[in-house]
């Protein structure tokens, strides 16, 4: 079966993720966040639709040049909570099947669940155009980060960002994870379609006149210089894991400006 792909200017996978966040809710789970490139497509959509003041299917009607251009498709959501109890999970996938959302008297959307299971179960969502299949990936204890301290996961789910979205009527507020700790996390990966969701997002956010905070992500990367004043050359970071890739990352995003 050929794989589908999405963004959030699908409007499928966008009443999906509320439904998901619903599900979610209704179950007393108040820190679920957005992470990965689902994360990287909400946090572009909320700089271009002006933080909720145009909505996306405005974006998508007057074929916002810059928004499909930025924006990379998946076929997940990528989401993480704090949960002592995974059979909040199987609630939640339970929830799922049959959900309903109106949007208005003659368009209404509904969720079946493909395939359970705590970690990636498969939903479809259904309305009168052609039927989404998507994974979620759902992470909920420390363990589940990958490639970081520990430490850093719940540091993440607390200073995560509110974002409000709309899509027609159909209003979406939801955490995503910070963009600083976003890139921190995908600098650890940094495969192609990593490195296209850092470029686009950085771009984005550098566009709208946005601070990018590049010490937050040395924190987090573990590149804290020995010194006792805090420097940026680089033989200060040789012996840390990922110093490579945060420099070719740094030096991308200098080009890029020097572009501009």
């Amino acid at each position: 079966m050929k794989e589908q792909l999405y963004t959030l200017l699908d409007e499928a996978f966008y009443v999906g993720l509320k439904l998901v966040d619903d599900a979610f809710k209704e179950e007393g789970v108040k820190d679920l966040t957005i992470v990965g490139g689902t994360a990287t497509q909400a946090h572009i959509l909320d700089l271009l639709s002006e933080h909720g003041k145009r909505t996306i299917d405005d974006l998508v009607q007057h074929k916002d040049v810059s928004a499909r251009e930025t924006i990379r498709p998946t076929d997940d959501y990528d989401l993480a909570c704090s949960l002592n109890d995974n059979k909040v999970i199987h609630r939640v996938i339970g929830k799922l099947h049959g959900y309903p959302l109106d949007v208005d008297e003659d368009h209404s959307y509904h969720i079946d669940v493909v395939r359970e299971g705590e970690k990636r179960p498969v939903i479809k969502v259904t309305s009168y155009g052609p039927d989404a299949i998507i994974r979620l990936n759902v992470s909920t204890k420390p363990k589940d980060l990958e490639r970081l301290d520990t430490k850093w996961y719940n540091y993440f789910l607390e200073h995560a960002k509110p974002l409000n979205l709309s899509y027609g009527k159909v209003p979406l507020k939801m955490r995503a994870i910070k963009p600083e700790h976003l890139v921190a996390a995908k600098l650890t990966r940094y495969a192609p379609k990593d490195m296209f969701d850092i470029h686009t997002l950085t771009n984005v956010m550098e566009d709208k006149g946005l601070k990018f905070d590049y010490e937050e992500v040395k924190k987090i990367l573990g590149l804290e210089c020995t010194n006792q004043q805090r420097c940026t050359k680089t033989e200060c970071f040789e012996e840390f894991p990922y110093t490579q890739k945060y420099g070719t990352f740094l030096n991308e995003r200098r080009s890029t400006t020097a572009r501009k």
